[in-house]
């Protein structure tokens, strides 16, 4: 069954008050300014990744948001959102804080400091033959697979690639990620933080 880019869109803007409220629990006296809509303005902040900004004062902090409908435990990094063509999330940001929510809590870990470690791992090229393959097998599906991966700190962990066949008035696309555990990011020294949700 095809993924619906639309729904998934619908989707996350009814997280919005949810993710509001957080922020404003860990910002007090500030102001939102959320980057919707196809204003000019707006597709230039969306194109660096950026969903949220944080004003306080003087300072402002960028965000990129992600909502997922169960918390599975870990963190989903897009690494094509056009598969082959067009690069993922990962490629593009400009935000200064990820949070990530679910039901239940929400995840927060600095930007640059998740795409530091993807690069230094180089998950591209070295996973590069197995999307190929994982691709062609499944060409007209989504679907997941988990593979072994060995860490330049020497640890072995598990992660899932996942693939989404998406379709929308004609179109189809596939867009693919990489799931990788928390519990394996803050072994391998990423400053996650979790809060629970109201």
């Amino acid at each position: 069954m095809a993924h619906n880019y639309n729904k998934s869109s619908d989707y996350e803007k009814t997280w919005h008050p949810i993710a509001n409220k957080f922020y404003f629990s860990k910002y007090p006296n500030s102001s939102l300014r959320r980057y919707e809509g196809n204003t000019p303005a707006s597709l230039s902040f969306q194109k660096k990744d950026i969903d949220v900004s944080v004003i306080r004062d003087d300072k402002i902090v960028h965000i990129s948001e992600k909502f997922r409908q169960n918390d599975y435990g870990d963190l989903l990094i897009e690494l094509y959102s056009k598969y082959p063509k067009t690069k993922g999330w990962m490629h593009n940001s400009e935000a200064d804080f990820l949070t990530y929510f679910s039901p239940k809590k929400v995840y927060v870990l600095k930007k640059k400091e998740l795409i530091d470690w993807y690069i230094q791992e180089d998950f591209e090229s070295k996973l590069k033959d197995a999307l190929k393959v994982f691709h062609e097998e499944n060409v007209e599906k989504s679907t997941r697979q988990g593979i072994k991966f060995q860490t330049k700190q020497g640890n072995l962990i598990n992660v899932t690639l996942i693939q989404a066949f998406n379709q929308t008035r004609g179109s189809k696309w596939h867009t693919i990620s990489l799931a990788v555990l928390w519990n394996d990011l803050k072994k391998e020294g990423l400053g996650v933080k979790d809060f629970e949700l109201d």
